[in-house]
């Protein structure tokens, strides 16, 4: 007898509209499919890479594009056509160290501020991301989540897509968690400073940032000013962090004096390093006191010139 075959298309039979399956398009890379990874820039090494917490290093490098590249193939989607979703994201840290992700459903990858994303492009059996960071780089602690849908599903849905893809808590729903590409969180591996203020007795950090214009940190080609009021001695200490020290292969010197009963001790704390600044400043010591910061190995070097200022006698 003659047996009729009757192909039964799978974007109808057992294969929801969400559902979709992809694959690394060179099978020999580690696999990033579903992975939180760093997008890394050091300015000094002028380099790019993609890497995970344990050192893994993702990507493909263009060198005309100057661009990194992350590739997969679809290998099955309901109606045979697919959409990425290209999610903002950035990090929020609690005062208890625990954080959480906000999520951006309006990113604008024409803007200028999101120039860092170069390129998407998607083919019928292929779908690549890549990132150039030489002009235009995500603000620390932000980036990108890349999900794949088929196109049913976005169509339907993307009036709503923050309701359809978050849950009451703000997060990704977990039913949506294998239509993700790759999320990726930009982290600056750049030598530089960073200002913090720590109370007495207390274990929070301040950033130069909330504590406004008594305290700074310029760049002035390239070297870095950073002043701060000495008032701020009395109740606490400044910490002075370099991030991006690394003591295997770095030198580090302070110079001078920021007063008679000021010290400056350069020391780590959970990894990190800083000059922490502390001791009983008096008015008399600003202006006629100030010390120097030498960072470097025999690829860079970074230099700062510390001083103590007068805020109210200055306005």
């Amino acid at each position: 007898d003659k047996v009729r075959v009757v192909e039964i298309p799978v974007s109808y039979e057992g294969l929801r509209d969400y559902a979709i399956d992809f694959s690394l398009t060179d099978p020999e890379q580690p696999n990033f499919i579903g992975a939180n990874l760093f997008l890394e820039f050091d300015s000094q090494m002028v380099k790019t890479k993609i890497v995970s917490d344990d050192g893994t290093t993702y990507g493909n490098w263009n060198m005309s594009a100057m661009s990194l590249s992350l590739s997969c193939k679809i290998n099955t989607v309901r109606n045979s056509e697919y959409k990425s979703i290209v999610l903002g994201m950035s990090k929020k840290t609690n005062p208890d160290g625990s954080f959480i992700y906000e999520y951006d459903f309006d990113l604008n990858l024409e803007a200028e501020e999101n120039w860092w994303i170069n390129q998407l492009s998607e083919t019928k059996d292929n779908f690549e991301i890549s990132f150039n960071l030489y002009e235009h780089k995500p603000k620390e602690d932000s980036g990108i989540m890349v999900l794949l849908f088929s196109k049913d599903f976005y169509e339907n849905n993307k009036q709503n897509l923050k309701e359809v893809l978050l849950d009451e808590e703000g997060f990704l729903k977990q039913q949506y968690n294998s239509n993700i590409m790759v999320s990726l969180l930009f982290r600056d591996n750049s030598l530089k400073f960073k200002g913090f203020y720590k109370e007495n007795g207390s274990s929070e950090m301040k950033s130069f940032e909330e504590l406004g214009d008594k305290v700074m940190i310029e760049n002035q080609w390239g070297t870095f000013i950073i002043s701060m009021d000495y008032q701020f001695l009395s109740k606490g200490s400044f910490y002075i962090e370099v991030a991006g020290y690394n003591p295997e292969t770095m030198q580090q010197m302070f110079d001078g004096s920021l007063g008679t009963n000021v010290t400056c001790e350069f020391k780590e704390e959970n990894g990190k390093y800083y000059y922490v600044i502390s001791g009983a400043a008096t008015s008399s010591d600003c202006g006629s006191s100030s010390g120097n910061i030498l960072i470097g190995n025999e690829t860079q070097n970074l230099f700062a010139m510390v001083t103590l200022f007068d805020y109210d006698a200055a306005n």
